[in-house]
């Protein structure tokens, strides 16, 4: 007698957010459950109404693939890309450059 256990099938989801050109690589819910942080393999963030399901704001961050994404409660944007940067935008993603640019080589993060 077989032990196996019937496989189920995979959950279907919610809601598909559609914007970004390239494979998700890391995403980030905000504090406040109202805003999703997404970032993809040619760099690119997008900041989510979760509501709407709209983007509210999308920057050009790395050169390549961003691996880690993190928002804090105040809204500062924290990021690291493939290209061994860590970028801080403090006043969220409305500022198109960032307010601070590591070059780290690295590739381990930290949260804020």
């Amino acid at each position: 007698m077989s032990t196996a256990r019937k496989q189920q099938p995979p959950p279907q989801p919610v809601t598909v957010l559609r914007g970004h050109r390239a494979d998700v690589s890391a995403a980030r819910f905000h504090p406040n459950g109202m805003q999703l942080l997404t970032a993809d393999a040619l760099g690119e963030i997008r900041l989510w109404d979760v509501e709407t399901r709209r983007p509210l704001a999308t920057v050009a961050a790395h050169d390549g693939r961003v691996l880690h994404v993190h928002v804090a409660a105040s809204g500062e944007v924290l990021s690291q890309g493939r290209n061994g940067c860590v970028r801080l935008w403090e006043a969220g993603l409305e500022q198109r450059e960032p307010s601070l640019e590591l070059r780290t080589g690295c590739f381990n993060f930290c949260r804020l």
